[in-house]
């Protein structure tokens, strides 16, 4: 339950942060982005697409067989070349099961479509001629063709931009902790690496915890806006390297890769900061959540007061007082 997993979690590098000389009230409100569920890798989604393959391509048969059968008039065993019993109404029972598992698997592309069109969907650029283009503006460029948008309206959640749901992507792997694949678990700071991002982010579980009420609704927008790109390996802080920087000689990066990237090459880059010393900040995520009434066409932004993470569950300290030795001998001869 995505509700219960953000109320047990905390917020990354608090102890980092506590001291920053940026501003007084530097904070990371993640906890919302570490308990979003994700897919790593895109194995299980060829996985699933081999097996109703296998599917359909079984079901097409068998309705072929049946085809033949009933244009043949003789039955499945006459088809395939068996003993033809004495009825030929035999055949019945089975067609009936093909057509009930036929209904089922067109059931389930039926809700693999819709499941498709009310959370998968990303809002298309607005062309602006010469090459360039701004983010879909419903108010201003009304409702976006495509995505039967003009048959069942606007779906349930969708981003205004890819970059938008990209970096969603890059911060809720950086803050899974996920190990980059070549088996160093547990990089060292000082050492370069290379990661690919999540294969899917299920941001309908945040759509979902945005409803519940408006404490939840604060929560979730207060940790879009200002969620810091924490590295959960390296235990670092991130900032991302903007186009046209020179990428310093002697600094461990992180490279995140992505298809979907804005960069050329489908890499983005991000370079450590050290929220003490260091004159830059750590990069925000900076996605906005909005509330849109389809009907009167007003858009909402949930209100963010000052104890919007003052539930969240604080860090242990490994003081002395708290790890020091018992003797349980001692105890128990008291």
């Amino acid at each position: 339950d995505y509700k219960r997993v953000v109320g047990l979690l905390g917020n990354d590098g608090d102890d980092i942060l506590q001291g920053s000389t940026h501003m007084d009230n530097l904070d990371n409100p993640n906890r919302c982005i570490q308990a979003l569920s994700y897919s790593p890798r895109g194995r299980h989604k060829v996985f699933s697409y081999t097996v109703l393959s296998i599917f359909v391509v079984v079901a097409s048969a068998s309705w072929g067989l049946v085809w033949n059968v009933w244009m043949a008039e003789c039955n499945w065993y006459c088809a395939l070349g068996w003993v033809e019993p004495d009825e030929v109404w035999d055949i019945e029972h089975y067609v009936t099961l093909l057509l009930v598992g036929t209904l089922m698997l067109l059931c389930h592309f039926i809700y693999e479509g819709l499941y498709a069109r009310e959370f998968k969907y990303i809002m298309p650029a607005k062309d602006l001629g010469n090459g360039a283009s701004r983010p879909w503006d419903i108010a201003l460029d009304g409702v976006p063709g495509g995505n039967m948008n003009w048959l069942f309206g606007l779906p349930c959640v969708w981003f205004s931009t890819r970059e938008a749901y990209e970096d969603l992507r890059i911060w809720v792997t950086l803050a899974s902790g996920l190990p980059n694949g070549n088996g160093d678990e547990a990089p060292s700071q000082a050492k370069a690496r290379h990661q690919h991002t999540v294969w899917q982010v299920f941001f309908e579980e945040m759509a979902v915890y945005a409803l519940e009420d408006c404490d939840c609704a604060a929560r979730l927008r207060k940790s879009l806006l200002l969620a810091k790109l924490y590295d959960k390996q390296s235990k670092r802080f991130l900032r991302r390297l903007v186009p046209g920087e020179d990428e310093p000689r002697g600094v461990a990066t992180v490279t995140m890769t992505n298809l979907h990237s804005t960069c050329t090459d489908g890499r983005d880059t991000f370079l450590p900061v050290d929220v003490v010393a260091d004159k830059h900040q750590p990069e925000e995520l900076a996605i906005e959540l909005l509330f849109y009434d389809n009907r009167s066409g007003e858009v909402w932004i949930p209100n963010i007061p000052q104890e919007a993470e003052t539930d969240a569950p604080m860090r242990l300290r490994h003081e002395a007082s708290l790890t020091k030795e018992r003797s349980f001998f001692t105890e128990m001869t008291k």
